[in-house]
């Protein structure tokens, strides 16, 4: 076990969120958040892709400085058969097998500048990068999501909130295809 807390396998937390899916369909979001709560830190980067994505990830706060510059390395969603275990390179400090989670990321409220590159020859849909800017009034409460695709959705996207069920309903806008609208 490391300093951080145990490492959430790929079928525990699939079973976790199936269950907290369940309970949210049955109303009880309370809880899917309180799941939530357990496994994710401040940024989770979530693979819906069924291959394998690497990059990395640069959080920079509003006086300019990277809280956060990491490598990521996200297993494919779909269940291979293997459980491959987490890359030596990963510096995430907890992670299921698709999921990357960072914890201690903000060092207060403010604005913060979130890039992702992926690396060589790695896209998600067409995106081989993305950026945005998120505000962040409550560091002890709020998360960021990184979605490196999904089922419906072959993209990168981000959105933030103070639980789990809130990451549908708070997506956040990505700053380098402004001009693309």
């Amino acid at each position: 076990m490391d300093e951080c807390g145990a490492r959430v396998r790929r079928r525990e937390l699939l079973g976790i969120v199936g269950s907290g899916t369940l309970a949210g369909l049955a109303g009880c979001t309370a809880f899917v958040d309180w799941i939530g709560d357990k496994v994710l830190g401040d940024v989770n980067i979530f693979n819906g892709r069924t291959e394998r994505v690497t990059g990395s990830i640069v959080v920079t706060g509003s006086d300019g400085t990277d809280v956060l510059d990491a490598s990521f390395d996200a297993p494919p969603s779909e269940d291979d058969g293997n459980d491959s275990q987490a890359d030596a390179e990963n510096t995430s400090t907890a992670a299921s097998e698709e999921t990357q989670v960072f914890e201690d990321v903000w060092d207060g409220p403010g604005t913060y500048e979130v890039r992702v590159q992926l690396d060589e020859a790695q896209t998600v849909g067409d995106d081989a990068t993305a950026s945005t800017s998120i505000e962040i009034s409550d560091p002890d409460e709020e998360m960021l999501a990184v979605t490196l695709g999904a089922d419906d959705v072959d993209e990168i996207r981000f959105a933030t909130g103070d639980a789990l069920s809130e990451f549908q309903d708070n997506p956040v806008e990505r700053t380098d295809n402004e001009s693309e609208s």
